[in-house]
């Protein structure tokens, strides 16, 4: 599978969004005023949009923005997965010279094995039952589709960093991209 590393992407898995859209220098302070409280090998910290002026004038512009955020730190590659407590994400990250590839699979068995993990609020697939159908390398922000599985895989031994904001249950990711869209168009 060939890895997209194009900072433009638009299909059912990921949108990369226009830079424009938010002011990047902002969302990386917030990550480093709470990257202490998300060391632990990856662990995160979930912080609440109304602690932060900046992310409430963004949620203003996208109401389907969940009230809480994530600080996520990846030390390891992350077991393959489907996200149970939300169905799309939009992923900042924090540039600290990681590299990481997502990749995305399609279940290709009849009754794949999935194992709940309820204080993670993930399903976990295993690799056998699933068919990589996308790979790209997370290098700007992106809305991305939670409800695919997937994984994250650590290129060099430089921990990644991201602020995941997800998405509320009543609305799912192509609503949010075509919502995107509109914005970016004026």
């Amino acid at each position: 599978m060939a890895v997209h590393k194009n900072s433009f992407i638009d299909n059912e898995y990921a949108y990369m969004l226009d830079s424009s859209v938010f002011e990047l220098n902002y969302i990386h302070k917030i990550i480093e005023k709470y990257y202490i409280k998300s060391t632990i090998k990856n662990e995160k910290y979930i912080g609440n949009v109304t602690d932060e002026p900046y992310l409430e004038t963004i949620q203003k512009k996208f109401p389907f923005l969940s009230d809480s955020f994530s600080i996520f730190t990846l030390n390891t590659d992350m077991k393959i997965h489907v996200d149970t407590h939300r169905k799309a994400c939009i992923n900042f990250i924090y540039p600290n010279g990681s590299k990481s590839y997502t990749k995305l699979y399609n279940v290709v068995t009849e009754n794949p094995l999935i194992e709940h993990i309820p204080e993670y609020r993930i399903n976990l697939y295993k690799e056998e039952d699933l068919l990589e159908v996308f790979k790209f390398e997370l290098n700007s922000t992106a809305l991305f589709n939670t409800n695919i599985p997937h994984t994250v895989n650590l290129v060099n031994n430089i921990q990644r960093i991201t602020l995941s904001w997800p998405i509320t249950q009543e609305y799912d990711f192509e609503y949010c991209k075509g919502k995107i869209k509109e914005y970016e168009k004026l």
